[in-house]
């Protein structure tokens, strides 16, 4: 059973500072968190605060791997973007795990980012403008990084492999929003698809949504939740972070030009990249009402699964309206093209 198929831990709070004062000896006031998959908690210490990650009984042990591995290559450049640090346990040990009841979890322990997240806060031009930049330089970073575990073409937030959600079009009940994901997977199969192969690939984080960007202070404090890292294009990065940053925003084109040229300063993106992004945006957008919708029919009382799906709805509506080619025109311009 995979990490979809299987519920979240649940776990109690005194089981929890029980893991936490056996295995990483810390102790302290202590809040949960919300997360899709995982139970996590956030540990407050006289010396500052940690993130205990409990895993889903169905993660393998490669994917978390994967995790640390990439936020400690992220470590080694903290002086250019900040991102949570892992802890080891008493034993010096990275991943542990503890039995709860029949079922075996793996058990991680990682620093805190103190702010709020994107969807909490007011927006700005300034603010936008250094999504891009902080997105630009983890795409660069993480250039020189390379993990076996991120070989996942068929994951399911694979945006490599956004056509393997497309069946779960029958799930969705109203017929105009149907009748519209299935034009963006039209134009994907026709526009794009053909492309995907020959784009620049990298180990991307995946999923840069707006509850995973922790900004404090006006500024981007740190990334989190690096859960969906997989290999895959390049671009991906900056479309997918595009689909949740332009969500709610009063002025589409404006905000996303000032995150693309933020970006491109730090990281460019080559002439095919800038005509496939917003089309890349697009079926993000429809990948989350799929899965979020499929996924809230066996968790029906999980709010978080469909959190972002009537503003993904909203968003697509509006890219519809402004037309394809003045959306490719936006990408093209920004990145200098």
């Amino acid at each position: 059973m995979t990490a979809f198929e299987s519920p979240p831990p649940n776990l109690t709070h005194q089981q929890l500072r029980d893991i936490a004062n056996r295995l990483f000896d810390i102790q302290g006031d202590m809040k949960s968190l919300v997360s899709e998959r995982d139970q996590n908690v956030r540990i407050q210490t006289k010396a500052g605060a940690y993130v205990l990650k409990v895993s889903n009984a169905g993660e393998d042990q490669t994917s978390l791997n994967l995790q640390n591995a990439a936020l400690n290559h992220l470590a080694k450049h903290k002086n250019k973007l900040r991102a949570p640090r892992v802890v080891p346990s008493r034993t010096k040990q990275d991943i542990s795990c503890v039995q709860n009841g029949e079922v075996r979890h793996r058990v991680r322990m990682l620093t805190y980012l103190d702010g709020d997240t994107f969807a909490q806060v007011a927006k700005n031009p300034a603010l936008y403008q250094d999504v891009g930049t902080y997105l630009g330089h983890f795409t660069k970073i993480m250039q020189k990084f390379s993990h076996h575990g991120a070989q996942q073409p068929d994951f399911l937030w694979n945006l490599d492999n956004a056509l393997s959600v497309k069946p779960m079009l029958e799930k969705i009940p109203n017929a105009e929003n149907r009748q519209m994901l299935t034009e963006c997977f039209d134009i994907y199969e026709d526009q794009v698809y053909p492309f995907v192969k020959s784009l620049r690939k990298s180990v991307i984080h995946n999923d840069t949504n707006d509850h995973n960007l922790v900004i404090k202070n006006g500024q981007v404090n740190g990334l989190i939740d690096f859960g969906d890292m997989v290999y895959a294009s390049t671009v991906n990065e900056l479309a997918i972070a595009l689909a949740y940053v332009l969500m709610g925003a009063d002025h589409l084109l404006e905000t996303a030009q000032a995150v693309i040229c933020a970006y491109i300063h730090v990281f460019p993106l080559n002439e095919t990249e800038a005509s496939l992004l917003f089309d890349l945006v697009a079926l993000r957008l429809v990948m989350s009402v799929l899965i979020s919708t499929a996924r809230s029919l066996d968790y029906p009382d999980n709010d978080y699964l469909t959190l972002s799906q009537a503003p993904a709805l909203q968003l697509l509506k509006a890219m519809k309206e402004i037309g394809r080619q003045s959306l490719q025109n936006t990408a093209l311009m920004a990145c200098g093209y």
